[in-house]
């Protein structure tokens, strides 16, 4: 008896593992967009001190505009890059999350003692 629930705890154990690693993944994406997010809200800091500092050395319109015009090139590629890595970070969660779900139902299904089902496959209409 005692063999028997211990043996239904560990394959309980292992078949709740994946959920385990979904919350690691999950954490390390958290991670990835704060660090995105911080780096915006330092851009967006940087760029009001530029402009503040424009402002406050322009000794005509025309320098003011000119300078501008180079702050606006600057940080349009600065949202650039950011917004690259907040794709490269969805892409990666998603590619690591669907990993994760596929090896963890797998293991899940090994841990029951069941086979994974058949694929099924399409009939062609007549």
């Amino acid at each position: 008896m005692t063999n028997e629930i211990l043996d239904m705890f560990d394959k309980s154990r292992k078949a709740f593992e994946p959920f385990g690693k979904l919350g690691e993944v999950g954490m390390e994406a958290a991670e990835r967009f704060f660090k995105v997010e911080a780096d915006i809200a330092s851009d967006l800091i940087d760029l009001t001190v530029d402009q503040l500092r424009a402002l406050g050395t322009a000794e005509d319109v025309g320098g003011y505009t000119r300078e501008q015009g180079r702050l606006a090139t600057e940080y349009t590629g600065r949202a650039q890059e950011r917004t690259a890595a907040l794709v490269d970070a969805f892409t990666g969660v998603q590619k690591a999350f669907f990993s994760v779900a596929k090896t963890g139902y797998e293991e899940t299904l090994a841990a029951a003692g069941k086979a994974a089902p058949a694929k099924a496959t399409r009939k062609k209409a007549a």
